[in-house]
């Protein structure tokens, strides 16, 4: 994705997706989407171009056309939430739309399962997803 430059991070909620407070909160589910992540850690693109056999199966997940080379990061989160019968927001495949302003927690509040994104200041946009795959920790 080339160079990050100027990231402002910022968290969505995750457990309102799975553990609504009203209704409780069902830990194995925000468990098995992390351990479908991590299964598929090490995927890499077949030439850094947004394909390869399983970024493609992320991608098709999302609706789009998996030989289309899209980015994946959201069809990531996409392809965990399919293979664990949760639901996804509309237009899956766009970092964007997983975050709202409602559901802001900060970096040091985020727990396995929560999703981040970086902000790119020069998209003026949400530009990437990634998800808690342990609870932030910013010792250095």
């Amino acid at each position: 994705m080339g160079k990050i430059k100027s990231i402002i991070g910022v968290v969505f909620l995750f457990g309102v997706l799975v553990c609504n407070q009203s209704f409780g909160c069902d830990r194995n589910k925000r468990n098995n989407v992390v351990d479908t992540l991590k299964s598929y850690l090490f995927i890499k693109e077949a030439t850094g171009n947004n394909h390869g056999y399983y970024v493609e199966k992320m991608i098709a997940s999302t609706g789009l056309n998996p030989k289309g080379k899209y980015p994946w990061c959201a069809a990531f989160i996409t392809y965990a939430f399919k293979v664990n019968n949760l639901s996804v927001l509309n237009y899956p495949a766009r970092a964007a739309s997983w975050f709202d302003r409602e559901h802001l927690i900060e970096n040091k509040a985020a727990i396995q399962g929560d999703l981040g994104s970086l902000y790119y200041r020069k998209l003026g946009r949400i530009g990437h997803i990634v998800m808690y795959l342990e609870p932030f920790d910013n010792r250095t």
